[in-house]
Formats: C-alpha cells, structure tokens, sequence
C-alpha cells in the first residue's frame, strides 16, 4: 500500500477503459474490494443522448435508471451533465454496469 495523496491507495495506476454503450446494459466495471476512485465521463462527440449509470449488475434488468449522464446540442445547455465520479469516502466496491436510451455513444471510464 502506497500513500498517495491524502488517500492510501492499493494501486498508484488508473485504468481508463472505453466503452461502446448500447440500449443493451453492459458492465462497465467488475467487482472491487480495492477500488478507491471512479469516474465517468461522454465522449465530446456525443450529442443528445442520455446513459444511465447503474450501481448494480447488467444481468439485473434492462430498466434505463441511475445516474444520469446527459450531453445536448448547444441550443439546451440546461440538459448537460457528461460526467459522474464517485466521492472518495463513498465508494461502491460492486459490479457497475451502463447502458444508453438510444443509439450508440461511447464513454470513459476512470478506476483505480
């Protein structure tokens, strides 16, 4: 164990993954007793489209819930959230899955 920071982390290494989310859930994140940071973000080239990130398995449902991550054309600033992250001293060690309400849209995943 490495103190890093203000946190004592298992792994001074961060993975970032890209995925192509579909309306079909996919994991997004396997089960962790040592993960310490998590984020995620849209990619900029995503426009009106929604992913709902699900603190829970794929295999669970198909039901569009969860945090929400929107990103909209200009003309609805409002609607325009692209990224989550997960406060240090509230991190879920589970399985972590996503999907999109349509379409495809890729997004990028931040754990260590």
């Amino acid at each position: 164990m490495r103190r890093i920071g203000r946190n004592i982390n298992f792994n001074d290494t961060a993975r970032v993954q890209t995925y192509v989310l579909t309306t079909t859930p996919q994991v997004i994140a396997l089960p962790s007793d040592t993960r310490m940071h998590f984020s995620v973000c849209m990619s900029e080239g995503a426009t009106n489209e929604n992913v709902a990130i699900r603190l829970y398995p794929a295999a669970d449902d198909t039901l569009f819930q969860g945090e929400i991550l929107t990103r909209r054309t200009a003309s609805n600033d409002a609607l325009f959230r692209p990224g989550w992250s997960m406060t240090p001293d509230n991190i879920y060690r589970g399985e972590i899955s996503a999907r999109c309400d349509s379409g495809t849209v890729n997004i990028y995943v931040t754990e260590y």
